[in-house]
């Protein structure tokens, strides 16, 4: 009855394990080591959800995320064009810069960017939140709600990394990470 019971428990695993396994699968991205890193760490992340560690987990799903924005784009590198639009990210205006994305600060959900230009001085550095959620809005096509959402993501990522929260994670959440790997990937 005790081994019924807790595979009853551990049936979001069923689930988890099917969005990993498309996710590791999609390889869309023409960027071969990225592939190579982000299914290592599918993997691993993979090896302590099922053990229980759906913190960790997640951690390690939201840092395929991060990795990804941070090695992609250098987000003040002129060239860069999407869409025929140059400086997608960050354009720079005499001493300022103008960010592409505004910040929005929410302390009951998370804060987050959202569409429209926004004057920061010269040298600020841009934080993962914005170069992630610049390729969200800008690659992916994603919404203001997309990226409000990502922020909710994001925050929790915060907590669990920062501020030792634990029990935080969950199946729901760990699922919308993997449908933004899949979408990367």
């Amino acid at each position: 009855k005790q081994n019924v019971q807790k595979c009853f428990e551990r049936s979001y695993l069923r689930e988890m394990y099917v969005l990993l396994k498309n996710a590791k699968s999609t390889n869309t991205n023409t960027n071969r080591k990225f592939i190579a890193e982000s299914n290592t760490s599918l993997d691993m992340a993979w090896k302590q959800i099922k053990t229980g560690y759906l913190d960790f987990g997640y951690l390690t799903l939201f840092q395929i995320i991060e990795q990804y924005a941070n090695k992609t784009y250098d987000y003040r590198d002129d060239s860069i064009k999407i869409d025929g639009v140059k400086n997608f990210m960050i354009k720079k205006d005499g001493d300022n810069e103008i960010w592409k994305l505004t910040f929005n600060r929410d302390k009951i959900n998370g804060d987050y960017f959202s569409t429209g230009d926004e004057q920061k001085s010269k040298g600020v550095r841009a934080n993962n939140l914005y170069k992630v959620s610049c390729l969200l809005k800008f690659i992916y096509k994603k919404d203001d709600a997309f990226l409000k959402e990502f922020g909710k993501l994001n925050d929790l990522r915060h907590k669990i990394a920062h501020k030792g929260a634990k029990g935080q994670a969950n199946s729901e959440k760990i699922k919308k990470v993997l449908e933004i790997i899949k979408m990367i990937k």
